[in-house]
C-alpha cells in the first residue's frame, strides 16, 4: 500500500451555478487534476499504476496494481504531451513490462490499448517486432469469448497504429478484420452494442444487456477506423449511436450504467459513474462532433455539470485537495454491491423491473469515494488540445 498527500485546490477553477454551455472551463479543471495526479504516480518507481485510491486522512492510499489502468493513464498522459502539455515523461519502462503483460495472456482489448500507447510513444520496433505476432494470434478471440469492448479497444488501438505508421501494411487487413468482427455486436433497430457476442449459450440470456462502456467505446473505434479509411457509413453508425444515448440522457445529465439493447431502452440508470460523465462520454462525443460536424457538447456540458455538483446528492465528486474524482453516485443498498448489479440484471432477465421501479423512490443516494486511474487518463484523452469552446486546437490523439 502506497501514501499520496497533496493539496491541489490552486488548480481549481471553481464551479458556476450556471449550466455552461461548453465543456469548458469546468473540464479544464479536471484535466489540471487529471495531470498532476498521474505525473506524481508515474514519478514514482513503480512500474505499474494503482488499481484504485481511496481516502486516508487528508490524502489518499493506493492499493493494488493495475496493467489496463496503467496503459490508459499512459494514453492519456501521451495524449496530452501529443497536444503541447509540456511533460517530461518517458513511458519506455511501463511500455516493456505492459508487453510482457499482454504476451502472458492479457485479453485482446489489452492488445489494443498497448497498441494505442505504442502508437503515442512513435516505437515502430515495438510495432513491427512485438505487437505483429502477438496481434496476429490473438485476432481470433475477436469472433468468440469477448466483449464488445474488448474488440472495440483493438480496432482503436490497431487504427491508431496504422495512422501513426502507414509504411506497416500488415496493419490494414487485420484492422477490417476486427472491424467485420465487431459487427455482430451491433443491434441496427436501436443503434445499441449489446456486451457480449453469444457464441455459448450460457451468454445468450446475457446478449441483450450492455453498458455505457460499450456505447462510447464503441462510437470512438468507429470514429478512428472512419478517419483510418473515409468510410462514411460507419460514421453514420457512430453518429446513430450518439444520438441514441443523448435521448436517453437522465434529467440532471446522467449518463444510464445498463441497457437493454435489442429494446433500446435504459434497465438501471445507476450507479451513475464519474468517468462516463467527465472522461468516456466526452471523449467519444467530442471526437465525433469534430468529424461529423454534429454537435453534442450539449450533452456532454450537461455530464461535466452532474460531476461538478448538479446532481442527486447536490456534492460534487471532484475532490481537489487530494486530486481526485469519486468514483459514482450509488443507490444505498444492504447488500455488497457487486450482489445488487447482479440482482439488478436478473430483475430485468425474469420481466420483474415494474417491482425494482416501484422500490426506487424510496432509495437514498451515496457517493462511492474511490477513484480508479483509467478516469483521469480518459480525461486527457477528451479535453487535452481542445480550445474554451470546446474545439479542437491541435490535432489530438
Amino acid at each position: 500500500m502506497d501514501h499520496v498527500s497533496r493539496d491541489l485546490s490552486s488548480n481549481a477553477f471553481g464551479h458556476s451555478d450556471g449550466a455552461p454551455e461548453r465543456p469548458n472551463p469546468d473540464s479544464r479543471a479536471l484535466t489540471r487534476i487529471a495531470l498532476d495526479t498521474l505525473l506524481a504516480m508515474m514519478g514514482s518507481a513503480d512500474d505499474l499504476l494503482c488499481f484504485t485510491m481511496v481516502p486516508d486522512g487528508n490524502g489518499i492510499r493506493k492499493l493494488g496494481v493495475s496493467p489496463r489502468y496503467t496503459a490508459i493513464a499512459l494514453i492519456g498522459m501521451l495524449t496530452a504531451k501529443t497536444n503541447g502539455h509540456g511533460l517530461d515523461i518517458d513511458p519506455s519502462r511501463m511500455v516493456s513490462v505492459l508487453l510482457e503483460t499482454v504476451a502472458n495472456g492479457a485479453n485482446i482489448g489489452d492488445v489494443g490499448l498497448v497498441s494505442w500507447v505504442a502508437a503515442l510513444s512513435g516505437d515502430r520496433e515495438v510495432c513491427d517486432n512485438r505487437l505483429r505476432l502477438l496481434v496476429q494470434k490473438r485476432l481470433q478471440e475477436t469472433k468468440c469469448g469477448c466483449t464488445s469492448m474488448e474488440v472495440q479497444w483493438l480496432l482503436t488501438g490497431l487504427c491508431k497504429l496504422y495512422r501513426q505508421f502507414p509504411e506497416s501494411d500488415w496493419l490494414e487487413p487485420l484492422i477490417r478484420r476486427c472491424y467485420q468482427n465487431l459487427a455482430p455486436f451491433y443491434y441496427d433497430k436501436t443503434d445499441l452494442f449489446c456486451d457480449i457476442y453469444p457464441c455459448k449459450l450460457v451468454n445468450r440470456w446475457k446478449k441483450d444487456l450492455s453498458y455505457f462502456c460499450n456505447q462510447t467505446y464503441g462510437i470512438y473505434s468507429l470514429c478512428t477506423y472512419y478517419e483510418t479509411f473515409g468510410d462514411r457509413q460507419v460514421l453514420e453508425w457512430a453518429l446513430g449511436t450518439a444520438r441514441k444515448i443523448c435521448s436517453l440522457q437522465g434529467d440532471l445529465g446522467q449518463w444510464p450504467w445498463l441497457f437493454d439493447s435489442r429494446k433500446g431502452t435504459v434497465v438501471s440508470v445507476y450507479p451513475v459513474y464519474s468517468v462516463h460523465q467527465d472522461a468516456m462520454a466526452p471523449m467519444a462525443l467530442l471526437k465525433l462532433s469534430d468529424l461529423s460536424g454534429e454537435d453534442f457538447t450539449p450533452a456532454v456540458s450537461r455530464g461535466i455539470s452532474w460531476v461538478w455538483g448538479k446532481n442527486e446528492l447536490g456534492e460534487p465528486l471532484v475532490d481537489p485537495r487530494r486530486g481526485v474524482i469519486w468514483r459514482s453516485i450509488r443507490k444505498r443498498t444492504p447488500f455488497q454491491h457487486a450482489h445488487a448489479f447482479k440482482l439488478i440484471k436478473l430483475i430485468h432477465v425474469m420481466h420483474l423491473d415494474s417491482i425494482r421501479r416501484f422500490a426506487d423512490p424510496f432509495q437514498s443516494y451515496e457517493i462511492d469515494r474511490e477513484c480508479r486511474p483509467y478516469e483521469l487518463g480518459w480525461l486527457l484523452c477528451a479535453f487535452s488540445g481542445r480550445s474554451e469552446d470546446g474545439n479542437p486546437s491541435r490535432t489530438s490523439g
